[in-house]
């Protein structure tokens, strides 16, 4: 639409509302042409999440959707790619009703009991949108009634399970037209812990709830299904049409979500957020999706207004809190898994021979199931040019990994054990990190320490350090440190760098003045020393479950 923009739209995912607030928008509407153009009575697109994929499906709807008498067309697709595409607006633009349903919210239930009253309650939303078929003199009285009392009565389970086909009908026959059905976030039901003790229970009656339709009725025009995973057709669409799945690897739809290069500059370009590309691309690039580099929408959107409320604003990991992080527990438990998340968290690439497409979900702590999660939400991309090889996309979600692992570092030490390392760091005693350290190690397996990278080592004493005013990784001289723990009150710092032990080395502490000696080389030292800090060196050796610390040498 015309005119300047007004906001970049945080927090809302409807399209109608961004186009008419007026606020940023990245035109996708050439998504429209490929729906109604490519292969599929029903169509399941399959994206990570927060990158969006319910603006996309709000967006279908705003075009798809036939008027209402009355309502005004405020010209929502006014300047949009789509408007140029003149068969497709034709036959396509506002001649169809829509049932738009959202169920997201069910992925908040831990009892079958409370799945069945939030997929009651996302339908009930759709009904109160669609009220207006309650009066409507072309619908029968029959379906009146059966929309009537599904309305009143949304948990009832005959009711419920039969209550996609009723609003079919309804609408079908109100508008004398084929109806387009859109389920947004369709594995949300499926996608946690929680549900593990009644899933079956579960597929069986989404499957009811879906079959109802899905099973190609002559008044449906078209299904756009949408969701982070493909789950196994055999579970969820039983008796329907197979639908045509475009996932990860499907290049008819990977520039619709996400964000790709040459976009995001034009954005920044705009915003005169130029000389930041580098962050942007450190931070929220990385996704390698239909032989394309993509960027996470949502993230990038956020780190733009923050730099807009304050230029010197650094990235961030807005990721966190956008959802469970379940499926990472999972595989910090297992195992031969931790050794593989600490090899990522070290900025390695990992080969896992066999990542399925489908996921089902009785066989989810299966390795290739529970790593083709991680790949399909956007936990891990592949490695472009490699095959069976994996990596954690950017900096964001390395550091979504790096706090899952602090936890599970909690979890093995417990609280006494976390305590008594904090007292060594603070006694700035070399003999007394060491020797508390090395118990520590103990809590680690046999898996996690045979990773080739002195970087479980690094993270899991950061992770035990965590409530300290610690900082990891960070640049500072001519490289980055390893661990630096700050005491204002004291006006010190205390820098840590580690080193696994290697052939040219006669024993532990010479891994650990390698260590030291880099501290020193590459300036570490000269920034807090700057700032008045009196600075604490120290280096750790490791291998297995041993270690050696010198140092305390004050800068």
């Amino acid at each position: 639409m015309a005119g300047e923009r007004i906001g970049l739209g945080l927090g809302l995912d409807d399209f109608s509302a961004m186009r008419i607030r007026n606020c940023y928008y990245i035109d996708k509407s050439m998504l429209i042409k490929e729906v109604v153009t490519k292969a599929g009575f029903v169509k399941l697109l399959t994206k990570p999440r927060r990158f969006g994929k319910s603006t996309n499906m709000s967006m279908l709807r705003s075009f798809f959707e036939a008027g209402k008498v009355g309502e005004a067309d405020p010209k929502l697709f006014s300047g949009l790619a789509i408007e140029k595409e003149k068969r497709v607006w034709d036959e396509w633009y506002r001649k169809y009703p829509v049932i738009h349903i959202n169920l997201s919210r069910m992925a908040a239930a831990a009892t079958i009991e409370d799945s069945m009253k939030l997929l009651g309650m996302s339908v009930s939303v759709e009904c109160q949108r669609l009220n207006y078929l309650l009066n409507s003199e072309l619908v029968s009285e029959y379906l009146k009634t059966a929309l009537y009392n599904f309305v009143q009565n949304s948990s009832d389970p005959i009711l419920l399970l039969g209550s996609l086909e009723t609003i079919t009908d309804a609408l079908s026959a109100h508008h004398n037209a084929p109806v387009i059905v859109l389920i947004d976030e369709y594995d949300a039901p499926f996608n946690h812990k929680e549900q593990d003790s009644f899933r079956d229970q579960l597929l069986s009656k989404m499957s009811a709830f879906f079959g109802s339709v899905f099973k190609g009725k002559s008044n449906i025009m078209l299904i756009v299904v949408t969701g982070c995973l493909r789950i196994a057709n055999e579970s969820i669409f039983t008796g329907a049409n197979n639908p045509q799945v475009y996932d990860l690897d499907s290049k008819l739809f990977s520039r619709f979500y996400g964000l790709t290069e040459n976009e995001l500059i034009r954005i920044l370009k705009e915003q005169g957020l130029e000389e930041k590309l580098d962050d942007f691309k450190s931070w929220y690039n990385g996704y390698y999706y239909g032989g394309e580099q993509i960027y996470n929408i949502s993230s990038v959107l956020s780190h733009i207004s923050a730099l807009q409320s304050d230029p010197d604003s650094l990235p961030e990991n807005y990721w966190a809190n956008t959802s469970s992080n379940d499926i990472l527990k999972s595989a910090l438990e297992s195992s031969g898994d931790c050794a593989k998340v600490i090899s990522l968290i070290a900025g390695e690439t990992v080969y896992i021979q066999r990542i399925s497409s489908t996921i089902t979900y009785r066989g989810v702590k299966r390795e290739d199931s529970l790593w083709s999660v991680l790949l399909s939400t956007g936990y891990l991309t592949k490695a472009a040019g490699k095959i069976n090889a994996y990596r954690i996309p950017n900096a964001e979600i390395s550091s979504v990994f790096e706090d899952q692992f602090r936890d599970y570092i909690k979890g093995k030490l417990g609280e006494e054990g976390l305590l008594r390392l904090q007292a060594a760091v603070h006694s700035l005693d070399p003999k007394a990190i060491e020797t508390v350290f090395k118990e520590s190690l103990l809590a680690l397996s046999v898996f996690d320490t045979a990773v080739t990278h002195e970087y479980v080592y690094h993270v899991f004493f950061a992770g035990v350090l965590f409530n300290l005013n610690l900082f990891s990784n960070r640049e500072s001289g001519y490289g980055r440190y390893d661990v630096q723990v700050e005491f204002p009150e004291e006006i010190m710092v205390l820098i840590f760098e580690f080193k696994r032990f290697e052939d040219g080395d006669q024993n532990l502490r010479d891994a650990a003045q390698r260590a030291l000696n880099q501290i020193f080389a590459l300036h570490y030292t000269d920034h807090p020393k700057s700032l008045g800090y009196k600075v604490v060196c120290f280096g750790v050796g490791c291998s297995g479950k041993d270690c050696a610390v010198i140092g305390g040498v004050v800068a």
